[in-house]
């Protein structure tokens, strides 16, 4: 995949994962500035979710940013790179 001149390995979500993932916590990947986190809201009993990532799951185009154990969807994941290489600009 490329994008803006980048060459964006398959594998490049996992750069804007944590390196620790807290179970007892929401699944749901944030923006965090382009870094990627997840978020800090407490799970809804039997979800893997809070309640407002729950709902947004239940859309028809899901978590914005993917779960954080799991691929960023794709126009998402562009602009991850694209605020990583600001980044690496500067």
């Amino acid at each position: 995949m490329e994008t803006d001149g980048h060459d964006v390995p398959v594998d490049a979500w996992k750069r804007f994962t944590a390196d620790v993932v807290d179970s007892a916590r929401c699944q749901a990947r944030t923006f965090a500035g382009g870094y990627g986190g997840q978020c800090p809201q407490r799970l809804v009993p039997g979800l893997e979710l809070c309640a407002n990532h729950a709902r947004e799951a239940e859309r028809v185009v899901g978590l914005a940013h993917g779960y954080v154990t799991g691929e960023i969807p794709r126009a998402k994941l562009l602009k991850f790179v694209r605020r990583a290489a600001r980044r690496e600009e500067k």
